[in-house]
């Protein structure tokens, strides 16, 4: 190895090891926090309330977010289209601890089969550094299940499909778009939140009516570093990856 590849390698390791260093500053920071009790799975308790709510009869949306006028969106306001049940449902069964379990297990296990190159390594601890990635994490949204889908998608393209849960982070569902059996999941998706119809025009209105920050697609911009740890690893792959077949579209 010559000395400008082992200066370039030597960089690349302490980028990423001072990136790593801020991603467990951060995480810890969260952990440490007096409003720790209240925040971890905030998000989870949200939709798991209004999936029950819709279940016993209730409405799925807020009262003030159907009502035609605008209003400002803050916690509680419930801005996923109904086809998340596919998520939220099971999530009223399974143990709390899967929900973070299943999409962080999956994803850390595929990254590492795909063996990424090291130029990869800074990028990936810079997406865990980035503040609002751990914040994701620790209150347990469904982003997280977002970059499962992706990862998954890296060894079975079909499974970018399910992207479309998250309508403001779809086009990464193109990613899988060139494997036929990618459009078959879509059509099924499609066909699913068909029958729920009604809910997908309160959906809109609930959508148009919202106002302030976190209004807009601009919102989810925040997700993107944690959506990008799979798509990045599998641009600096140097295995193929894990499947029952191990045959992808290209």
């Amino acid at each position: 190895m010559s000395i400008d590849n082992s200066l370039a390698d030597a960089v690349l390791i302490a980028v990423t090891v001072v990136c790593t260093g801020f991603a467990v500053l951060f995480f810890g920071a969260h952990a440490l926090s007096p409003h720790m009790p209240d925040f971890v799975g905030q998000d989870l308790a949200l939709y798991r309330e209004a999936t029950t709510r819709w279940l016993t009869g209730g409405p799925y949306y807020l009262p003030e977010q159907l009502t035609g006028g605008p209003y400002e969106i803050k916690f509680g306001a419930i801005l996923y289209p109904p086809l998340t049940f596919l998520l939220f449902v099971p999530a009223l069964i399974l143990p709390s601890a899967l929900w973070w379990a299943i999409p962080l297990g999956v994803t850390t296990f595929i990254v590492a089969s795909l063996r990424p190159a090291r130029w990869t390594w800074p990028l990936i601890a810079l997406c865990l550094a980035y503040f609002p990635t751990s914040q994701l994490i620790w209150a347990g949204n469904p982003a997280m299940w977002m970059m499962a889908a992706l990862a998954v998608a890296t060894m079975w393209r079909p499974a970018a499909a399910f992207l479309f849960l998250k309508p403001s982070v779809a086009p990464l569902a193109l990613f899988g778009a060139r494997d036929r059996r990618w459009w078959a999941v879509t059509a099924g998706l499609a066909a699913v939140s068909l029958l729920f119809l009604p809910l997908d025009l309160q959906w809109l209105t609930a959508i148009a009516n919202g106002q302030g920050d976190q209004s807009g697609l601009m919102y989810s911009l925040r997700d993107l570093p944690l959506l990008a740890i799979p798509l990045i690893a599998w641009a600096g792959r140097r295995a193929a990856p894990m499947s029952p077949s191990n045959i992808h579209a290209p």
